[in-house]
């Protein structure tokens, strides 16, 4: 997982691909001690990410660590910090709570008469 992020004073602005815009947000808004609109969220192209990019960890850590070095008032302290790659902690959460296992689903219509199916099965 991937993100990007910049902190200042009164903005936080973040680059990911995320399929949760508004939660992630009002979470990261939160956290920092922001207004929501002061919060703005750069989605990126999200790749098959079938469900993992709906999660909010990954960004929340990167905005959270830009903003601590942000207060440390380092004169670099406008340059975006970016977590990117794969590390124990994620692991550990694709290995539990995050997991999106694998599955499938079958579905059968039947003839039309008209506009109109005749039937359909769900099993």
């Amino acid at each position: 997982m991937n993100a990007t992020a910049r902190v200042t004073a009164n903005l936080c602005e973040i680059w990911a691909p995320t399929q949760a815009q508004g939660p992630t947000q009002q979470d990261v808004a939160q956290l920092l001690g922001l207004r929501p609109e002061q919060v703005k969220i750069n989605t990126t192209y999200l790749g098959g990410g079938f469900g993992r990019r709906f999660e909010r960890d990954f960004i929340i850590q990167t905005a959270m660590a830009n903003a601590v070095f942000a207060a440390t008032g380092k004169r670099l302290r406008s340059l975006p910090i970016v977590k990117q790659g794969l590390t124990d902690a994620d692991i550990d959460a694709a290995m539990t709570n995050i997991c999106r296992t694998y599955n499938s689903k079958r579905a059968a219509t039947g003839a039309f008469s008209g506009n109109r199916p005749l039937g359909s099965t769900h099993p």
